[in-house]
């Protein structure tokens, strides 16, 4: 028997958002999609494509809801996927960490992230396995950071999170949350 993840990569939709920091984790969830050929379709207010890999099913999702409303997305989500909230991983930035570190959390608060907060706040909990990317810590104003395009310069650190990204959520299917944790954090 397979495995199954529902695999959600916040950010915002639209082309002017396609390079900012703050969709990171689009670009992670379109990775795993290209690496099996899945094909994305859409929804009322997300994206989703069901990725195969050897013991291993996941269900992809973008929302598109902008990230301050993505908890908005889970009665489809749940619906169409016939996952819960057991299942889940959450593809985030994080400001608090470096450029291209990334970070898995099998839970915890989410202070600052509007999108975070917004999942929280539809699931009525923090239990949900994250995998944050950093963006850096910004130099003005917040809002203007992760909205912000990374820069030519920080561009090989970007692909190589998305790469190391996408073989810890790969990795959840044969390894305990320590394992990768280990290898990843």
């Amino acid at each position: 028997m397979s495995e199954k993840l529902l695999v959600i990569g916040l950010g915002n939709p639209g082309k002017s958002y396609l390079r900012t920091r703050h969709n990171v984790g689009f670009h992670v969830v379109e990775r795993l999609a290209r690496s099996s050929d899945a094909v994305f379709r859409s929804r009322k207010n997300f994206s989703y494509a069901w990725a195969s890999f050897p013991n291993l099913e996941m269900f992809l999702c973008k929302p598109d809801t902008y990230m301050n409303n993505s908890g908005e997305i889970f009665p489809g989500v749940f619906a169409i996927s016939k996952m819960k909230k057991q299942h889940m991983v959450v593809i985030t930035d994080n400001s608090d960490l470096p450029v291209g570190k990334i970070r898995i959390k099998p839970d915890g608060r989410s202070t600052t992230h509007n999108g975070l907060k917004s999942i929280v706040a539809y699931l009525g909990s923090h239990d949900f396995l994250r995998v944050y990317i950093g963006i850096g810590t910004p130099l003005f104003k917040l809002s203007s950071h992760v909205l912000g395009r990374w820069t030519a310069e920080e561009n090989p650190l970007y692909e190589e999170a998305f790469d190391r990204a996408t073989q810890a959520v790969m990795e959840l299917s044969r390894s305990s949350i320590d394992q990768i944790q280990s290898q990843y954090n």
